[in-house]
């Protein structure tokens, strides 16, 4: 089984709002969408989805799809290597 797991559990405090957020030009919808839709495309069978400072601001853009699975790290501020544990 192939899976791949996508960190959005981080604060973007550089960035100042949530990256997974960021809008497409083409399109102006989140970008987090079309990674989703990227990755249904392949043969990966599981997608994680690492949530954290920013999962009720990111969770409406979620696809509703078998193969996402969606984790919640509550402890998001300990950096990307918490996402892991999760």
């Amino acid at each position: 089984m192939l899976s791949c797991i996508l960190l959005s559990a981080g604060a973007s405090a550089r960035f100042g709002s949530p990256k997974a957020l960021a809008k497409q030009p083409s399109n102006n919808r989140p970008i987090i969408e079309k990674i989703q839709k990227t990755l249904l495309k392949t043969k990966i069978d599981e997608i994680i989805i690492v949530l954290g400072a920013h999962a009720e601001s990111i969770k409406p853009f979620l696809l509703k799809h078998k193969n996402i699975k969606v984790v919640y790290n509550k402890d998001h501020n300990f950096g990307q290597t918490s996402s892991f544990k999760a």
